[in-house]
């Protein structure tokens, strides 16, 4: 039977003029209400990430670049992005460095070796900043087209990332007969010489140009060169031999090495010139004096070279010892504007020897007035001394010299210059 009124009995009730179904609310209320809870509280995440410049879904990462010395990349900045904070890739890209090679990238600017290598996929978590690790070799080159020989060493050095130049030592070479002098950086032209053995800075290839010469004759200004037979290098100098000296030549290298390896100084930048007896007379005549076994020229302040006869009469080494003794001398002159034989100490010793009855030295040191040969009393100083106490096993005798009769005031003085020829003529290291 149909009726209008609710049954009781089917549980149903009226409330709120909502329809109650056993006593709860339409579960399809509920949901809605969720719906827009869930609704607001996504908004308002999106209202806080925005205003702190968060971002949830995507970030974007960039790898920038500098050349640091390099010539050209392919683009300053790669960049990638990440979703949901993973890691995103990028390739690094191709750098060059022109007459140079481009070893990779690093994030260190001063590094010499590369943390990445180029076309390396970089898995980035964040940004960077790369700098491009390249390198560069400068190459000293010798013209050796018109000499006999050049003395081999390290002619090269390497310039990384933005270094301007490095430094190479510059090489001896020889030309048989002839003075050597130095190089020039401009063909033909012979000033600002650049010395053997000093440092030269390269920020490119360089080309040097060896510039040697004849020998000036003492009194006059006529020169000559002479046609020997061969050369030796010993230590850091040239020695080169005559014809009809090779058994002289022998013995003086062999006595040689022994006083370039106590003092190694001795042999800097020189060159010996062991000429036969008709040579060497020849010279001496043109030059305007006689009776002498070696010569050093006065005029050659930075490359000075000595003159030595080979003869059984006159022992080259001895000479030799006293010529390389004026070429220290020559050498400090170049430095210090004056001769260390014009110290006052040397002057006021030999005077004090000067006119005493079996003086040290031999005559030769004391000749001439006034203080006019100093330069040749420095030389027999120094020769006297180590024939003396280094080299004490060759007979000295033969030549006018005599082992004893050497004063301490003398083996003092000489044992002071010695050392300030060891120590590059700085006097403040030797007492």
């Amino acid at each position: 039977m149909y009726n209008n009124d609710f049954n009781m009995n089917n549980n149903y009730e009226l409330y709120n003029n909502q329809v109650m179904y056993n006593n709860h609310p339409k579960k399809k209320s509920n949901l809605i209400k969720w719906i827009i809870v869930i609704l607001l509280v996504v908004a308002l995440v999106f209202v806080v990430l925005n205003l702190f410049d968060i971002e949830l879904l995507t970030k974007e990462y960039h790898v920038t670049f500098a050349l640091n010395g390099a010539d050209e990349i392919e683009t300053m900045e790669v960049k990638c992005q990440s979703n949901f904070n993973r890691e995103c890739q990028v390739t690094l890209p191709v750098a060059k460095r022109n007459n140079g090679e481009v070893l990779g990238y690093s994030r260190d600017m001063n590094s010499k070796e590369a943390e990445y290598k180029i076309g390396d996929q970089l898995h980035l978590t964040s940004d960077m900043n790369l700098y491009v690790i390249s390198k560069k070799e400068n190459k000293l080159i010798i013209d050796k087209s018109n000499v006999d020989e050049v003395r081999d060493g390290k002619t090269s050095c390497i310039v990384y990332n933005n270094e301007k130049a490095c430094k190479v030592d510059v090489p001896i070479f020889n030309k048989l007969g002839y003075k050597i002098e130095g190089y020039t950086k401009e063909k033909g032209n012979i000033n600002n010489l650049v010395e053997f053995n000093s440092k030269i800075e390269l920020n490119n290839n360089i080309t040097l140009y060896p510039v040697y010469g004849e020998y000036q004759h003492y009194t006059n200004t006529s020169k000559t060169h002479f046609k020997v037979d061969k050369s030796v290098f010993l230590h850091n100098m040239y020695l080169d031999i005559d014809y009809n000296c090779n058994s002289v030549a022998n013995s003086l290298i062999s006595n040689l090495n022994k006083l370039f390896t106590t003092y190694p100084f001795y042999s800097y930048n020189s060159k010996i010139m062991l000429l036969n007896e008709i040579n060497y007379t020849a010279f001496e005549r043109a030059s305007g004096f006689s009776n002498s076994a070696g010569f050093t020229n006065e005029y050659e302040p930075k490359n000075p070279t000595v003159l030595v006869m080979c003869t059984e009469s006159l022992s080259p080494y001895i000479v030799a010892v006293h010529e390389l003794t004026h070429v220290i001398d020559v050498k400090y002159k170049a430095i210090s504007g004056h001769f260390l034989a014009e110290e006052k100490e040397l002057i006021n010793l030999r005077n004090k020897y000067k006119n005493v009855n079996n003086r040290p030295l031999r005559d030769y040191a004391y000749s001439d007035s006034g203080n006019s040969n100093v330069p040749e009393f420095f030389a027999e100083l120094i020769t006297y001394y180590y024939f003396n106490y280094v080299d004490t096993s060759y007979v000295i005798d033969e030549a006018g010299y005599r082992r004893g009769n050497f004063p301490d005031d003398m083996k003092k003085i000489a044992e002071k210059y010695l050392c300030i020829g060891r120590n590059n003529y700085d006097f403040s290291k030797c007492s």
